[in-house]
């Protein structure tokens, strides 16, 4: 048998603040009710909100769901090659590069630029290379990024150990 989570109240003092709700009373005063029954411990006031208000015990509970539901969720675990397939069909329904590529990047957290979209699309790119793209990393893995005029940042690349001991 599964151990209960959290704290267990008697039916009949969910059912007496359930009426006090649909009687329109506040959160507080339904507090300030309980506390004169002697419940002890009292119930939070967010428990006595939930009891109070269907629809906000509702959206709790689709709050809680929301990671285990399928849809938007990022699809992390998915194949390169399925992928690889995705970025075709979005470029085949006609979003444009950047946009298959902010979609993408998104949807399975990935780096990829518009520049890259366009060499995903062409069958001729190296294997090896759209494997790496499509599995989150960079090209030129282990190389600080260089600094596009866009962004106004400037990357100095580090010394490799041969110059910084003659330095």
């Amino acid at each position: 048998m599964q151990k209960a989570k959290g704290r267990r109240y008697p039916p009949r003092l969910v059912a007496f603040v359930r009426r006090l709700g649909e009687r329109g009373y506040r959160t507080c005063e339904a507090e300030a009710a309980v506390a004169k029954l002697g419940v002890k411990p009292t119930p939070t006031r967010e428990t006595l909100k939930r009891w109070m208000d269907p629809d906000y015990a509702e959206s709790l509970r689709m709050k809680q769901r929301q990671g285990k539901l399928p849809g938007p969720q990022p699809r992390v675990k998915w194949s390169w090659q399925r992928k690889l397939e995705r970025l075709r069909e979005l470029r085949a329904i006609g979003l444009s590069c950047a946009a298959v590529a902010k979609v993408m990047n998104h949807d399975y957290k990935l780096r990829l630029n518009r520049d890259n979209v366009r060499h995903l699309m062409d069958d001729d790119y190296p294997d090896d290379s759209v494997k790496r793209l499509m599995q989150g990393y960079e090209l030129r893995r282990g190389r600080r990024p260089v600094a596009s005029k866009q962004d106004g940042r400037i990357h100095q690349r580090q010394a490799g150990p041969s110059l910084q001991a003659s330095a």
